[in-house]
């Protein structure tokens, strides 16, 4: 065989999923080979086309009750938009697994049992790519939980004298056998006195329910509801056992491989994709090129990301009685007025963004930050980063109001600028005025740095006074650079419990307690601010 022919062999071959694992230098696992198929067959738009396919049964069953629809989480949400769905609910699989069968008191659910009484029933959706029918959650997980309510609020009747329901048995699906329903059954009673005696208020419970709470089991193969007492349908939402090419109708010509209980576990597949997000925005995803839909996702992730911390931008967020606050770059953008106009406030930006137009050039002036930081700090380029710090505060007493991070700097790199802005905050202090920190609420990372900076400053620059009112008063025993107004920590402050959980819970976790910095970035900048001041503090 010459060079062309084994060329074009391999052309050939590396179309077949998991070949190309073959092509390579390396001969890989079989098992290495079948994870590869697996992950092309269960892509994430073949994944969100069989939930879609899927989801068009469920609402055909939804609209022929009447009753309302409940998602089991996590697999179950996925097949019912949140304006079709009437709430979710919590059964675990595992619940119901032979030998493990446990009725869990801190998943009770009693809003379900609550709908199912006040609307003659109620639809329970789930799915499982497990190679059977039903999920163990809906085989048995829910029917063992409605008979231990039936029975408990049987008794709840009986002892507070109320008009009593009739009694039940437990109803199981065909496929479980009498073994393992009557080993079941032996453990209802301890289930239900541990639901009678946890405290939970059964009062309401007990006065609506006039019928015992009934389970049916529904899929795309079986579709009958029995009529009776309030019946809860537990609703299979996939097809059992097919693998199939299919296309789904109003949308784009493109098949797809169908998966059975493709929004079973979202980590392999979803991408960060939500069931929210989903339903959004289902008609662009479904109706772009499957090797495009990757990207699209990411994108609609980011822009739903940032929608929703915009909607809950805080605005100004002050720590008591120490001068300093933090701002999302949004507030301080409609508020810049207000903000520049007061020259008793210097501004760390932590936003990436440049506000020098908004603050004012005369109150600005560059120098490369090795005075401050102690060196370190390099940008992409390898060039020392450009802080804003006025040189002229020795000499003139005047202090630049703005000290901004470049956004090339990125998260770890701001922690490596700590120094820099616990050293400009405590210039100000010093000067007896105040230290807003911006940031930008679109990144998730930036508020919690924001607070750990705030956190780090206190320790660093202030001592807690408890005589009187509880306040922050600059550390007596700090020494002060009358030549540049700065403030020395002294070596006992920085400790290494300095930035803990507890520490912040104490301090400022009243008004900047949404945005508690993890234990790594705490400690980081502990690090840094440690490296940098104890050595000149000594």
């Amino acid at each position: 065989m010459d060079e062309f022919d084994r060329l074009q062999n391999e052309s050939k071959l590396s179309c077949v999923p998991g070949m190309d694992l073959f092509l390579c230098n390396h001969q890989p696992s079989i098992s290495a080979v079948l994870r590869d198929v697996k992950k092309r067959e269960h892509g994430l738009f073949n994944c969100v086309a069989s939930i879609m396919h899927d989801s068009l049964f469920v609402r055909e069953i939804a609209e022929e009750t009447g009753l309302p629809v409940f998602g089991n989480l996590r697999c179950g949400a996925w097949y019912t938009s949140a304006q079709d769905m009437d709430g979710t609910c919590y059964f675990k699989s595992t619940d119901g697994h032979t030998g493990q069968w446990s009725f869990s008191l801190t998943r009770l659910n009693l809003h379900v049992a609550e709908k199912a009484v006040a609307c003659g029933g109620c639809i329970i959706v789930d799915a499982t790519r497990r190679g059977k029918r039903y999920p163990d959650a809906l085989s048995k997980t829910v029917p063992v939980w409605a008979h231990v309510l039936n029975t408990a609020v049987l008794q709840y009747q009986r002892e507070h004298d109320m008009p009593c329901m009739a009694e039940s048995d437990l109803c199981l699906p065909d496929w479980v056998s009498e073994h393992e329903q009557w080993q079941i059954e032996q453990r209802v009673d301890g289930w239900c006195q541990g639901l009678l005696q946890s405290g939970v208020d059964m009062s309401g419970l007990a006065s609506e329910m006039r019928k015992p709470l009934m389970c049916c089991w529904i899929d795309q193969g079986r579709r009958n509801v029995p009529e009776g007492g309030p019946m809860i349908v537990l609703v299979s939402a996939s097809k059992y056992g097919v693998r199939e090419r299919l296309s789904l109708p109003h949308y784009t010509n493109i098949v797809y491989d169908y998966i059975p209980g493709a929004g079973d576990d979202e980590e392999s597949w979803a991408c960060g994709l939500t069931p929210d997000i989903f339903w959004k925005h289902h008609d662009v995803i479904l109706n772009t090129d499957p090797a495009d839909v990757v990207h699209l996702v990411k994108t609609l992730i980011q822009e739903n990301t940032q929608s929703v911390m915009a909607q809950s931008d805080p605005g100004v967020l002050w720590v008591p009685k120490t001068n300093m606050g933090m701002v999302s770059l949004a507030y301080f953008t409609r508020q810049t007025e207000a903000f520049c106009s007061n020259d008793t406030m210097a501004v760390v930006n932590l936003s990436g963004h440049d506000l020098t137009a908004m603050i004012g050039e005369e109150s600005m002036e560059t120098c490369p930050c090795t005075s401050i930081s102690g060196g370190g700090m390099l940008s992409k380029d390898n060039q020392i980063v450009q802080l804003v710090v006025d040189e002229r505060s020795e000499s003139t007493g005047s202090i630049a109001r703005h000290l901004w991070l470049p956004r090339v700097l990125g998260k770890h790199r701001v922690v490596c600028a700590s120094p820099a802005v616990v050293e400009f905050a405590s210039r100000h202090l010093a000067h007896g005025k105040s230290v807003l920190f911006v940031y930008d609420h679109t990144q998730s990372w930036c508020g919690p740095l924001a607070a750990a900076l705030i956190l780090t400053t206190l320790v660093a620059c202030f001592s807690f006074s408890q005589d009187g009112d509880d306040a922050w008063v600059l550390a007596a025993d700090y020494s002060i650079d009358t030549q540049g107004a700065r403030l020395y920590p002294a070596v006992e402050q920085i400790s290494k419990d300095g930035l803990s959980r507890n520490t912040f819970k104490r301090y400022v976790a009243k008004s900047v307690g949404q945005y508690l910095p993890h234990i790594v970035i705490r400690k980081d900048i502990l690090k840094q601010v440690f490296n940098v001041f104890i050595p000149r503090a000594l």
